[in-house]
């Protein structure tokens, strides 16, 4: 059974597309901020460019499993999830050329045609 939802992403994901380093960003909402723009958000945690590490030959599935962050106290009626980098474009394991040969391209971010795709399955945010 495939789950899909309206206007979601329906597209086949893989090891590589998954999320490696984010910020989390806050708005608190007003009456002249609805935290729709952008600009209403402030960055109040950025993880580590390995928060989700991984080694060649490919991400596995221990490396990707849920993990937890401490942010710190927050007062915010919106919080939104910012990606920095997924496995394939954050991993120094995946960059650059890996071959001899240059008709085999090995550099993630720029051989492969996944390279600006990344997901994330879940964030949850607790309180207190």
């Amino acid at each position: 059974m495939k789950l899909v939802y309206p206007g979601g992403d329906t597209g086949t994901q893989n090891r590589f597309t998954a999320l490696r380093s984010f910020k989390v960003l806050a708005c608190t909402a007003s009456a002249t901020v609805d935290c729709s723009n952008t600009a209403d958000y402030r960055t109040v945690y950025t993880s580590a460019k390995d928060a989700f590490p991984s080694v060649r030959p490919r991400p596995v599935a221990p490396d990707l499993t849920m993990r937890s962050f401490t942010i710190p106290r927050t007062t915010a009626t919106h919080l939104r999830l910012e990606v920095a980098a997924s496995q394939c474009t954050g991993g120094p394991d995946y960059a650059g050329q890996r071959t001899n040969d240059p008709n085999v391209p090995t550099d993630c971010t720029t051989g492969s045609a996944i390279s600006g795709q990344v997901r994330a399955a879940d964030f949850q945010v607790f309180a207190r």
